[in-house]
Parts: C-alpha cells; structure tokens; sequence
C-alpha cells in the first residue's frame, strides 16, 4: 500500500511511472555502454560511450533540432538542446505510463523499441 498514491483506480504514482519510463529509454543504452566496455578493443570508444549515457537518447533529435532550427553550432548549446528534448521525452511516457491500461504497455514498448534503435545508431557513430 502506497499512501502517496491518493487517486484510486490503476493510475501508478509519479515516481513509480518516471522510473518505469527511465528504464524503458535508458536500458538500452546501459546494454551497449556496457558491450562497449566488454567487447570493444578501442580506449576511446569505452570512454565516449559511457560519457555520452545521460543525454544519449536526446542527441538524435537535438541534432535534428539544432540542424534545420537554431543553426546554432556551439558544442554547448548541442548537450543542452539534447538534454532538454530528452526530458521531454521521459516528461511525456511517463505521463502515458502513468494513465495505465493499454497506453501504458504501448507507450513502454514504443520507447523501448525506438530507444533500442538510437543505441545501436549510437555505438555505430561511436565507432565511425
């Protein structure tokens, strides 16, 4: 029994539905940081793939974003756009984890399977 959960019904906590949401784009990319480590024989490429973890699943879109919007070509101004659209990202799956039902197991395996793919993209640019 949660007490802070005070809505009835099969809606999850914020904290319940935000780790589900971290582990579901996350996980991914924990898994190719560590074959990165594991089965990778180049120095820099186990140092790049652990540094690039907490933004990872953002740069694809920043990117894209900072590409055809900003034109803005700082290397600051890259993490930040990344870091922002991938707190948005985690911001909105857990709002549809959090609503429960069918939205929750889609939601979960929509951004699973898209994160899956950023991280191979990832380690193919790694290694490029």
């Amino acid at each position: 029994m949660n007490p802070l959960d005070q809505q009835a019904g099969d809606h999850l906590v914020w904290w319940k539905a935000v780790g589900l949401a971290v582990a579901a784009v996350y996980l991914p990319f924990v898994v190719m940081a560590s074959y990165t480590v594991l089965f990778v024989s180049c120095p820099h490429c186990k140092t790049v793939a652990w540094q690039i973890l907490p933004i990872a699943p953002g740069v694809a879109s920043g990117f894209l974003f900072q590409m055809h919007v900003t034109h803005l070509r700082t290397e600051w101004s890259f993490w930040i756009t990344s870091a922002v659209f991938e707190l948005l990202v985690l911001g909105g799956l857990s709002f549809f984890i959090r609503r429960g039902g069918r939205w929750r197991v889609a939601a979960m395996i929509t951004a699973f399977v898209v994160a899956s793919l950023l991280a191979v993209a990832a380690l193919a640019i790694i290694r490029a």
